[in-house]
């Protein structure tokens, strides 16, 4: 499926949107398998340092500790065939990323009408730019006035622009891309519900020392 021309001008920010990704027997599967999965409320206010409201649904693919990321492509291997179309998922979108990166995270989150979403970074780390999410929509439809845009801002804090999710899409953006999630309309009927991968792109970053003193 061919891009829009204003989904193309957004890869100058470092932004990538890719429509064909999967068939669409692979999409609906995908589909099915991400809407089993239980989610549960997160407040993620902590984590990124943003207003004490904000939080969606969420559910952890693999346990991983945000501090200290690790490799965790053997797990994502290793997931059972009940969630073959997550290993799919992976692998086929990790060919968007540059050779020798390294999966660190996957999860799924859920946003419902009210769950609205914080502008933020994907990490506040001096090598962000090698940082990289991507996003896999698993709605098994979506009409545009459901709202629920993955919304990216320039330099000047500008809209630049704004992404519908629907199903099968895919994106992949690099950490220090200002974004933000927005909730579905309350025309909605279903759950805005995303499959998120996150890498490396040359190395993963050491821990924090706790121990250490400032210089």
């Amino acid at each position: 499926m061919a891009l829009s021309g204003a989904l193309k001008k957004i890869e100058p920010l470092g932004v990538r949107a890719v429509d064909d990704m999967f068939s669409q027997d692979e999409v609906d599967a995908l589909a099915r398998t991400i809407a089993a999965i239980p989610l549960y409320y997160v407040n993620h206010a902590m984590r990124y340092d943003t207003h004490e409201l904000y939080g969606h649904w969420n559910y952890p693919i693999v346990s991983v500790e945000q501090r200290a990321p690790r490799d965790v492509r053997a797990e994502l291997a290793a997931l059972d065939e009940t969630l073959d179309p997550i290993r799919l998922a992976w692998r086929r979108s990790h060919t968007l990323l540059p050779s020798g990166s390294r999966t660190v995270d996957c999860y799924v989150n859920g946003y419902t009408y009210g769950t609205d979403g914080y502008p933020h970074y994907e990490v506040p780390h001096p090598r962000a730019g090698e940082q990289r999410s991507i996003l896999i929509y698993c709605c098994p439809r979506w009409e545009p006035a459901w709202g629920g845009e993955t919304v990216f801002f320039d330099a000047d804090g500008d809209i630049a622009a704004a992404v519908l999710p629907k199903p099968g899409r895919t994106l992949v953006f690099r950490g220090d891309v200002l974004h933000v999630a927005r909730a579905p309309s309350r025309f909605c009927p279903i759950e805005r519900r995303v499959l998120v991968f996150k890498a490396w792109t040359r190395g993963i970053p050491a821990p924090p020392n706790p121990s250490a003193k400032p210089a």
